[in-house]
């Protein structure tokens, strides 16, 4: 027995040396504590913790701008002529045998969609602009698969969930409206738009983690593109879309947001998010990618 116990002493005693070092740095990572995930009602207090929430009205905000933009861009608000005006046209509806509204009536679907985005942007009556926009916008997105990007995706998924949150605690008519309301949320409104972000950057690490990709394949000689000229100059075209197109590309995807997670390294993560996103603005022609 005392053997036994002898030679559990010093296992336990290194066991709990490593749970309590691994505590230490769960919250020196991402500011909570580790004891938060023990237990269901643990992690439910967590998730209903008041936050300030300024940084998600800003969000709000923003996102609201975006869409302001995307609707007559990307979703075709500008040409609808183009887009729904030809009856005879080719579409490639997510259910069969959908159809478009008609060359008027998709006129106003695509009014009550900006008009939604306009009362994101200024947090006027939230949660029935919030609808408004995306009930429009998943009904346009569904209409005609040919014209879907990842991005489209994010954009109606976003809009989704904002519309569960209260977003428009901070920076909004809503909350000029009713000053004596605090602009605290719970954390859950952040954490599920932060949660969002996770799967889009790390998923799109996976899936480039394939042989055509990590071999170079996958998008030759894109390194002749203008913004790639700093590193073709030091380190050749083949070598650059090896090394910068698809090695780099892969690891930012995966590691990136875990990098901006962690406080010291956020606002370095956040400048190389901002380069990645300029430069493929520059190089593909796909809306707000």
């Amino acid at each position: 027995m005392a053997k036994a116990a002898s030679r559990n002493g010093p296992g336990k005693s290194r066991w709990s040396e490593f749970r309590a070092r691994l505590a230490g740095w769960f919250i020196a990572y991402c500011g909570h504590d580790l004891r938060c995930l023990q237990s269901l009602d643990s992690l439910t207090a967590l998730m209903y913790r008041p936050t300030d929430g300024a940084a998600l009205g800003v969000a709000r905000a923003l996102f609201g701008l975006m869409m302001l933009i995307d609707i007559p861009e990307e979703r075709g608000g500008g040409n609808l002529d183009f887009r729904w005006g030809d009856p005879r046209a080719c579409r490639f509806p997510l259910v069969n045998g959908m159809e478009p509204l008609g060359y008027a009536r998709m006129g106003v679907v695509y009014l009550v969609m900006w008009l939604g985005a306009l009362g994101i942007t200024l947090g006027y009556r939230f949660r029935l602009t919030c609808l408004m926009f995306v009930t429009s916008y998943w009904y346009v997105f569904v209409l005609d698969k040919s014209f879907w990007n990842n991005h489209s995706y994010l954009y109606g998924l976003l809009g989704t969930l904002f519309l569960f949150t209260d977003a428009n605690k901070f920076l909004s008519f809503d909350a000029y409206k009713n000053r004596t309301s605090s602009q605290e949320v719970p954390f859950w409104n952040n954490f599920i738009l932060k949660y969002q972000f996770f799967i889009l950057y790390f998923l799109a690490g996976l899936k480039k983690m394939c042989p055509e990709w990590l071999s170079g394949y996958a998008m030759t000689n894109l390194s002749y593109h203008w913004v790639f000229l700093p590193f073709r100059s030091l380190l050749g075209p083949q070598l650059t879309d090896l090394l910068i197109v698809h090695w780099f590309g892969c690891i930012f995807d995966t590691l990136v947001v875990f990098f901006l997670i962690y406080a010291p390294t956020r606002k370095t993560a956040t400048l190389f998010a901002c380069a990645f996103h300029l430069m493929n603005s520059r190089l593909f022609h796909i809306g707000m990618f």
